[in-house]
């Protein structure tokens, strides 16, 4: 009991003692320095509370920040809301575009009608259908079908009219082969779909034909074999393997030692050469724009429907196929490959088995048929259609004649036919009726 009464009295003469810093810092008063640590815990707790003060602060500037970034995000979806509305209107323009096309396409259906040149020439006559609304053409020329290699390309004004007829000149046209033409329409700035490849069609006359022929005669025969317009493809062992493997007896084992190393080909190679397109002898029949028979029922050749028919015309008979090149007198001649035994020769056709004359389809003539006339004065005649040179016999006023072609204004006459070197002007002589 009496120590509770000292313990309760030291207690309050703490209280009312000042505060003894170095009592507290030399830590001999144990109740001072627990409440002394209260206190700074206190403090300390007070600091920390205004920390966490601070930190609620920041933590509100980050929710302000947190709100901007929501503002700014807000803004990014707006912008994107604006972009997808750009978009929009993107898509719409290529709608506008695609419908433009799509005009285009319907409208722009154009046509290659007629396509054609002289081998020799620079020039190519081309013939389009005109489209409704067109405002011009684009033509390109090639030498392939699939239009890999364009030699040459231009736009053609429209002009008023249903059919178009241009003329196209290039230096890249002469001599060449076969080419193709494709054109497509244009309305402004938008075109239309290209029109499929059309081949050009080279223009072949048959005189020229029978020139070239002729100009063929020696070369070997040889079974499947073809060769191009300039005739200087060369057979190798290896092609003749091949053709004896694909048509057995038909090629000659003699073959091998006449046409190796040779430019050699087969009877309807030599028209296909120059016509320039390969085709069988049954395929020049079928596609002749006429025909007509030269045998009589007795097996005969009939002279007298044969006068009529122009030179330059095929000879045909079933697997066989040759070129008829004129008249010597009376006698008609013709030029094939004549098999392997005798390669390309000329020939009468009294001593042949051709049953048909056709009149081929990419062969030009420059008439339908022959024609008698009468000379009208004593005059002399030419050595050929382009010279200014005369020549003999001298013909009579009222001698007859037979026209077989005709030329710069000139006939050819029949009985000479076959050297093409007697021409009469056509003014010095009347037509029969």
């Amino acid at each position: 009991m009496k120590n509770r009464k000292i313990i309760c009295l030291l207690m309050v003469a703490s209280l009312l003692l000042p505060y003894n810093q170095a009592t507290v810092n030399s830590g001999k008063n144990l109740v001072y320095g627990d409440v002394f640590e209260a206190k700074e815990k206190s403090t300390s707790e007070e600091i920390t509370s205004e920390e966490i003060t601070s930190e609620e602060l920041t933590s509100e500037e980050l929710t302000s920040e947190e709100l901007t970034s929501e503002e700014l995000t807000s803004e990014e979806i707006t912008s994107e809301e604006l972009t997808s509305e750009e978009l929009t209107s993107e898509e719409i323009t290529s709608e506008e575009i695609t419908t433009e096309e799509t005009t285009t396409v319907i409208v722009g259906d154009t046509s290659v009608d007629t396509v054609e040149r002289k081998r020799t020439s620079k020039k190519v006559k081309i013939k389009l259908t005109k489209v409704a609304d067109a405002t011009s053409y684009d033509v390109e020329i090639a030498t392939d079908p699939g239009f890999a290699d364009v030699i040459y390309s231009k736009k053609i004004a429209v002009k008023d009219s249903q059919v178009i007829n241009v003329t196209l000149s290039s230096k890249k046209f002469k001599n060449k082969g076969v080419l193709y033409v494709r054109a497509r329409a244009c309305i402004n700035e938008t075109a239309g779909d290209w029109t499929e490849g059309v081949r050009v069609k080279l223009i072949k006359k048959a005189l020229s034909l029978i020139k070239y022929v002729k100009k063929k005669i020696g070369t070997p025969y040889l079974y499947g074999y073809k060769q191009p317009y300039e005739w200087d493809s060369v057979c190798t062992k290896k092609q003749f393997k091949k053709l004896r493997k694909r048509w057995g007896a038909a090629v000659w084992l003699s073959d091998k030692y006449r046409c190796v190393g040779k430019t050699p080909t087969d009877c309807s190679g030599l028209i296909s050469a120059y016509i320039e397109d390969e085709r069988g002898s049954i395929h020049y029949k079928e596609q002749a724009v006429k025909k007509w028979k030269i045998r009589k029922k007795s097996g005969r050749l009939n002279i007298a429907k044969l006068k009529r028919i122009p030179i330059g015309t095929a000879v045909w008979q079933e697997g066989h196929i040759g070129v008829f090149v004129g008249w010597i007198g009376n006698v008609p001649y013709y030029v094939a490959e004549d098999g392997s035994a005798y390669g390309c020769r000329m020939r009468a056709l009294t001593f042949s088995q051709f049953t048909h004359a056709l009149i081929l389809p990419d062969v030009q003539y420059s008439i339908k048929k022959n024609y008698d006339v009468t000379v009208k004065s004593n005059t002399k005649f030419y050595k050929s259609a382009t010279t200014s040179k005369r020549t003999y016999p001298w013909y009579k006023k009222g001698t007859k004649l037979t026209i077989v072609a005709e030329k710069n204004g000139r006939g050819l006459v029949r009985d000479y036919s076959l050297k093409q070197n007697l021409w009469v002007n056509l003014n010095t002589v009347k037509k029969n009726k």
